[in-house]
This record gives C-alpha cells, structure tokens and sequence, in this order.
C-alpha cells in the first residue's frame, strides 16, 4: 500500500507542475512537499519491506536533503494560500538552510559508487537495525538528522495549525472571502496538517525505537501509527483529484466597498451577441469576494472582443487585468459559472452568427467566417458551433435564408 500511495502522491505531484504551476504559483510548493514526502515514503518501503538491494541503494539517504524541505514547503504553502500570496521573500529563503547544510553533508556520499551503495543496501538487508551503526555523512553522523527531521517538521505543523486559527478567527470577524471556497480550503489544509502530525509521531516513535531498541519489519508493520498514517498520506495525495477547488486557494477582494452588493445576476449580453446560445449568468453571494474582477473580465472581453484573436489565452487575460490567474479560474468557476474555454468559444460563436446573418458570405466562405471568429481552424469552428447551437454553420445559414425568404 504504501508504495502505491507514494507513486501516486509523485503523479499528483507532477500533474500539479506541468498544468497548474501558471495558474496559481503555490501549486510548485505543495508539489514539492508531496515529492518529499513521497521520497520518504519510499525509502521508508524499500529499506525496511523490500529486499531489493537495487532500490535501497537508490533511496536510502540520497533523497535525505528533500525531507528537510516538508516543513519550510508546508509553511509556504498554508501562509501564502491563506493570505492569497504567490511568492516567497528573500529573507523567507533562511528557511531552507536546514536543506541546504544536508545536501552539503551528503554531497561525498550523492558521488560515491553504486557499488559502495550497493554494499550499504545489504548491510540493511541484514539487519534493519543497523541503520544507526551506518555512517554515510560527512560533518554529521545520520542519526543526527533522524531526530532533526521531526523536530523540524512538528514546529512547522504547530506555527501552521496557529495561521489557520487565526485564519479562521478572521473569517468570522471579517467575512471578506467567499463561504464555500473558505470551507473548502479550511478543511483541505487542517487534514493537511492534521495528516503530516500523525505521519511525524510515527516516524519519531519509529526513530525512538530504531535508536534505542531492537526492532522488525513485524513490529513496524503492525505499529497502528504506521496504518494512521497510511490513511492520512493517501487522503492528502488524492484530495486534489477530489476536491481540485483547492487549487484555487482563497482570493480574496481588494476592494471590500464593491464586493458587499446585491444578490442581483449580471447577466453577459451585448447587442444580443449571445442571443441563441446559453445564457452567462454570474451568480453572486453576498460576500463574494470577486465579483468586481468578474464584472471587468466580462467587460474586457466583450468591449474589446479578445476572443477575436487565435491566441487568447488565460494567460493574456492575466497580463491585460494584473491579475493572477487562480482568481480568473475562480471567476469562471464560481461567477461566470462557465469555463474560460466554453465562456470564449460561446462569445465566438456568436460573433459568427452575427457575420453569417450579415450576408457576408456573399465574398468569404464559412470557413473563413470561423477564423474570422476567433476560431483556429476549420474544424474547431463547426465543432464548437454545434455544440452551442445544435446544427452546423451551413445548416445555420440555410435556415436563417430560408427564414428570411419566408418573411
């Protein structure tokens, strides 16, 4: 099981590099955290379950420095989702020195042999206890950093715990972000925290007794700490599939005055620019906190008609707004109620209605019609058009003549 968990959480993790780290910045720090933590997790497998040499000589102490990263990426993390920030200050970086001196203490073990590795992995094999008799660090024996590590890690998750107190405690008082995305996010990082103590207690009394007593494979797998935090690492690696909301951390509004307005719907609608396809409503609570930046993305969009150009993207719209673009996604998602690609491919479906009923089609075709759009190619356009509107272009067009000659 724990193996499974591991490759999971490091595909989570991956997942989490390759297409959010544009959208929100912090998906970089939790994707770190859960490569940490999936290290660990792994080398925790290979060195007391596994018999594969190979595999302990891959991950026994190479990956150490990682490990001193959970609490610093956990920190990071929890502060800058919460105050809805996306980087880290230069003076912030004193909290990866701990990595750093590790990664310094371990460079002569990174560049010996595999050999020598190999060696090392069946002195493990022998006998799980003679972890502590092994010395593979230059300025500092291992054993130093076996109770270093959940030390660190422990004051991390207390400082953590105290910001989402006070997090929670400035909800109630303030009220400046949304109820449900509050909620959300509230939970995901208590289970976080709550997971990650259970996961440092166990490896502190796996440490306690590996340092001070004999111990087996047996005992530590049937330790009930070890199935807790079985449990509590797979609910944080698979809470992202689950609830991706979390990704949006908590945005919140700069400006409070214009946030606390009515419940009314804003309904999108230009010179009856969308007037056949669904209509884009943007619902409201009345502490949502981005309602105003969901009213200029509408109004940006439409006024200047961006979606006209192939290449409109999130990331333009970012640029042109000042905006960071976890809080556009979070407007499409809980505003707009729309996506950012269906919001854009309705608005240039019915720009191309607006161009087929001109009778323009008296000098381009259709095709040409759909690029004109916005659309880039031929086939996204017809696709895209009868989705929204249920026939195709030429269909369209033989019925709005046909209706016309009728008239």
């Amino acid at each position: 099981m724990l193996f499974t968990i591991s490759i999971i959480t490091i595909f989570a993790a991956i997942l989490l590099i390759i297409f959010n780290w544009k959208q929100n910045k912090n998906s970089i720090i939790l994707a770190i955290l859960f490569i940490s933590l999936a290290t660990y997790a792994l080398s925790h497998y290979f060195c007391i379950f596994s018999n594969n040499r190979f595999w302990i000589a891959i991950f026994y102490n190479n990956f150490s420095p990682l490990w001193l990263l959970t609490g610093p990426c956990l920190f990071f993390y929890v502060r800058n989702t919460l105050v809805d920030k996306q980087i880290i200050d230069k003076l912030e970086l004193l909290h990866f020195i701990p990595f750093i001196f590790q990664l310094a203490n371990i460079l002569p073990y990174f560049f010996t042999s595999f050999q020598y590795k190999l060696q090392i992995a069946d002195t493990i094999l022998i006998d799980i206890n003679n972890l502590k008799l092994i010395k593979t660090t230059s300025l500092i024996p291992p054993t130093f950093f076996y109770v270093l590590r959940p030390i660190i890690l422990f004051l991390y998750i207390l400082y953590s715990m105290f910001l989402l107190y006070k997090f929670r405690t400035d909800f109630k008082l303030k009220k400046n972000f949304s109820d449900k995305q509050y909620h959300i996010i509230y939970y995901w990082l208590l289970l976080l925290n709550i997971s990650l103590l259970v996961l440092v207690i166990n490896f502190s009394f796996l440490t306690f007794k590996v340092l001070n007593a004999y111990v087996t494979s047996d005992f530590i797998d049937r330790s009930i700490l070890n199935y807790l935090s079985g449990v509590g690492f797979f609910s944080i690696s698979i809470s992202i599939f689950i609830f991706p909301q979390i990704l949006y951390g908590v945005p919140k509004s700069i400006n409070l005055q214009n946030i606390l307005q009515s419940n009314e719907k804003i309904s999108v609608e230009k010179n009856n620019v969308i007037s056949d396809t669904k209509e884009l409503n943007v619902n409201i609570e009345s502490n949502e906190p981005l309602v105003e930046l969901a009213n200029r993305i509408v109004h940006v969009i439409e006024n200047e008609k961006l979606f006209l150009n192939h290449d409109f993207s999130l990331t333009e719209l970012s640029i042109k707004l000042s905006s960071p673009q976890h809080h556009l996604l979070y407007c499409f998602k809980y505003i707009i109620n729309q996506t950012f690609t269906n919001y854009r491919a309705a608005l240039r479906v019915a720009y191309s209605k607006e161009l087929l009923e001109s009778g323009i089609t008296d000098n381009i075709t259709i095709e040409a019609i759909g690029k004109k759009s916005g659309f880039s190619s031929k086939s996204n356009f017809y696709s895209s058009f009868k989705k929204i509107v249920g026939i195709t272009p030429n269909e369209y067009l033989a019925l709005f003549n046909s209706n016309k000659n009728n008239i």
